[in-house]
C-alpha cells in the first residue's frame, strides 16, 4: 500500500482579488487575524501525519519561505521583554516537517492543477500524496487526515476528493460532483462551476485530495478546460474513467478565504473560536446597523 507522507501545497496564483494588498504580499501570507493562512495549511499537514510538504509559489516574492525561517532579531527582542508567548504559535510548525519551495514555470499554463506539474519531478511513482489549496483553511479537525485514512481503507483509490455540501446559491463557485448510481462514494464526474440549475448535486470539492501518480496521466496542458485553464476538475473526470476515485464529505470544516468577502467570514469565525476576542466581537457584531 502506498503510505501518503508527502504534501503539495498550491500557493502559486497571483491573489488578484486581494490587489492591490497582493501586489507585494502573496495572498496565502495574508492574516486570518494574527497568523497567516498558509500557516493554517501546514499545520493541517503536520496534524494529518504529513512529514515532507511541498509549497509552490510564485515568483518576485520570498515571504512564504521567510516566514516557516527563524527570525533571530525577533527572538532575541522577545526573550530580553518575556514576551517569548508571542510566538507560541509559530513554533507549532517550525521544523515540524521538511518544507521545500519549488517556483511555478512561467510555461505552465494558469490553473488550479498546474502547481501539481510544477511539483511532478520531485515525487516518485510509487508514492501517493495529498494536494492542498492555499486559500483554504481546515477547522475543528484536519480534512487531510481524514482523507489519508479513508485512501488506506480504499485499497483501488486513485484518488480520494473531499468534498463538502454547497447551497444551490453557492454550488456555481465550485467542483460539483455527482455519485455514481449503485454506490455510496464513488465519482460518477464532475462539472466545474455549473450553473445553479443545471449542478450535478450540491456536493462541492473543498480544496483537498489525495492522489496517486496516476493523476499526471491525465494532466494535459495542451487540452486545457474552462476559461483556458489547467483544472484539477478535468484531470480528476479523466480519471475516474479509467481508475477509482472515491468521494469523502469531510467532516470538519474547510473555509474558503479566497475572495474579500469569504476573507471577512472565516476572520469572523476565527475570531468568534477565539477566548480572548470572541466576547468583544460579538458586543460590536450587535452595534453595526445601529
Amino acid at each position: 500500500m502506498q503510505k501518503v507522507t508527502k504534501a503539495i501545497i498550491s500557493a502559486a496564483g497571483y491573489g488578484t482579488r486581494f490587489l492591490p494588498a497582493t501586489k507585494n504580499v502573496p495572498k496565502e501570507m495574508l492574516p486570518l487575524i494574527d497568523t497567516p493562512i498558509i500557516h493554517y495549511v501546514v499545520k493541517e499537514c503536520i496534524d494529518s501525519g504529513i512529514k515532507d510538504i511541498i509549497i509552490v509559489t510564485r515568483e518576485g516574492n520570498n515571504a512564504i519561505e521567510d516566514y516557516f525561517d527563524r527570525h533571530y532579531e525577533i527572538e532575541e527582542f522577545l526573550k530580553k521583554n518575556n514576551k517569548e508567548e508571542r510566538m507560541k504559535k509559530f513554533y507549532e510548525v517550525f521544523e515540524k516537517a521538511n518544507i521545500s519551495y519549488i517556483r511555478q514555470s512561467k510555461s505552465l499554463p494558469y490553473g488550479n492543477a498546474s502547481p501539481l506539474l510544477a511539483a511532478k519531478p520531485f515525487l516518485n511513482k510509487d508514492e501517493a500524496f495529498a494536494y492542498l489549496y492555499a486559500d483554504d483553511v481546515s477547522d475543528i479537525s484536519p480534512a487531510t487526515k481524514e482523507l489519508i485514512e479513508k485512501f488506506n481503507e480504499k485499497k483501488d483509490a486513485s484518488c480520494i476528493l473531499g468534498v463538502q455540501l454547497k447551497t444551490r446559491e453557492t454550488i456555481s463557485k465550485h467542483g460539483a460532483v455527482k455519485i455514481k448510481d449503485n454506490t455510496q462514494d464513488e465519482l460518477d464526474f464532475m462539472v466545474e462551476k455549473p450553473h445553479p440549475d443545471k449542478t450535478p448535486s450540491l456536493l462541492a470539492s473543498c480544496g483537498r485530495y489525495v492522489f496517486t501518480y496516476e493523476v499526471f496521466n491525465h494532466l494535459n496542458i495542451n487540452k486545457l478546460g474552462k476559461d483556458n485553464e489547467l483544472w484539477t476538475t478535468d484531470g480528476i473526470q479523466e480519471l475516474a474513467k479509467t481508475s477509482k476515485v472515491y468521494i469523502h464529505e469531510i467532516k470538519g470544516k474547510v473555509l474558503t478565504t479566497g475572495d474579500p468577502l469569504n476573507m471577512i467570514k472565516t476572520t469572523l469565525h476565527f475570531a468568534l473560536k477565539d477566548p480572548e476576542l470572541s466576547k468583544t466581537v460579538k458586543e460590536f457584531l450587535k452595534t453595526i446597523g445601529e
